[in-house]
């Protein structure tokens, strides 16, 4: 997130302060991969929506290409690895720790504007490290929200449909030509009948799990690997270790976390001796897809609304609680980020002095 400030912000100036924190917040609030949603949002406003179907491609393809040919190294290789790989792979988890904090401590310091969302930041931050369900996020999420709407509004204006004389931005006005794709189909159901479609059960099973999965995580990073954990791991398509190996590995590689959904539906695919290849697809598309509609959507009707006062004031509290998932993702990986040689399972990083 942070690089997006920096480089569309600072130094190509795309886009100003008050836009940016906007973005950051609808990618948050809605379902799907945070950095990938708000660096579409971003283009789309800029460029409009081919280039921002574009940097889409440009920024998931690469790692998810990685992923695909780590998953097919992973399957050929023995139950037990060398004790040099679990020792560079928990390395990488310890680096992506230093990185992600320093990210969270700069956002911090722009989220906060006054005690309120200084209370939200704090607040939420603590309380997402001390539990984890996929209902939880979102109701951080709401909260926060809930939090600076009380706060900024009288009771009369929280009722009010009346635009304040607040100024509005240009790029984000109601634009029918730059956001001609607009979101009017429904997500794609993921219960299908098995029958109608020559898809082997598995593959098709596959792409219901990941749409499902695509479609009700809120909070990025620290609910996927969990919550794939369960959807994948639980159905014995992927062994505990080799899921531990995809988490090490995606850690270390740049983009999204989701990515690692690409990983493992190669592995699965390939586990039950169908096409690694489709699996793959399979994965990447059922776990991006609703995420990117939505957000798509979302903003093809956000110049209209963003100027009521009420909806500013819930962003106000949503963007000082979405800092607080990135506080969760490096107490996450700090818990689990040692892979231990011996027993194959993950330890935290406090264990290893190093």
């Amino acid at each position: 997130m942070i690089q997006y400030y920096d480089k569309f912000l600072v130094e190509k100036q795309w886009i100003d302060d008050e836009l940016f924190k906007e973005l950051f917040s609808i990618s948050q609030a809605l379902s799907g991969p945070a950095s990938t949603k708000l660096l579409y949002c971003i283009n789309l406003v800029h460029n409009g929506t081919l280039a921002a179907i574009i940097t889409f491609f440009l920024f998931t393809l690469p790692v998810a290409t990685a992923m695909f040919v780590l998953a097919l190294g992973v399957s050929q290789i023995s139950e037990t690895l060398p004790s040099a790989i679990y020792a560079f792979l928990s390395g990488l988890n310890a680096s992506v720790v230093g990185v992600i904090a320093l990210a969270a401590t700069r956002l911090s310091s722009k989220a906060i504007r006054d005690n309120v969302t200084r209370l939200v930041v704090f607040g939420t931050a603590s309380a997402g490290v001390l539990y984890n369900a996929l209902w939880y996020f979102p109701t951080l999420m709401a909260v926060s929200g809930l939090t600076t709407f009380v706060h900024d509004l009288e009771p009369a204006q929280r009722l009010s449909n009346t635009p304040p004389p607040a100024q509005t931005h240009p790029r984000l006005t109601a634009n029918r030509d730059r956001n001609n794709i607009m979101f009017r189909a429904p997500l794609p159901v993921s219960a299908v009948d098995a029958s109608f479609y020559p898809v082997p059960p598995l593959l098709l099973s596959l792409f219901s799990n990941m749409l499902l999965a695509g479609t009700i995580i809120f909070g990025g990073g620290p609910v996927v690997i969990p919550l794939l954990r369960e959807y994948i791991v639980a159905e014995k398509w992927v062994s505990e270790r080799d899921f531990l190996i995809g988490v090490a590995l995606i850690q270390g590689c740049p983009g999204p976390n989701f990515n690692i959904a690409v990983f493992l539906g190669s592995l699965a695919a390939r586990n039950a001796e169908y096409s690694p290849l489709a699996g793959g697809i399979i994965a990447w598309v059922g776990i991006f897809g609703p995420g990117v509609l939505l957000v798509h959507g979302t903003l093809g009707v956000w110049g209209i609304i963003r100027s009521k006062k009420a909806v500013e004031a819930v962003l106000r509290g949503v963007n000082a609680g979405a800092v607080d998932l990135i506080y969760t993702v490096i107490y996450r990986i700090w818990r689990l980020g040692f892979l231990d040689g011996n027993s194959g399972e993950a330890r935290s990083l406090g264990d290893e002095p190093w």
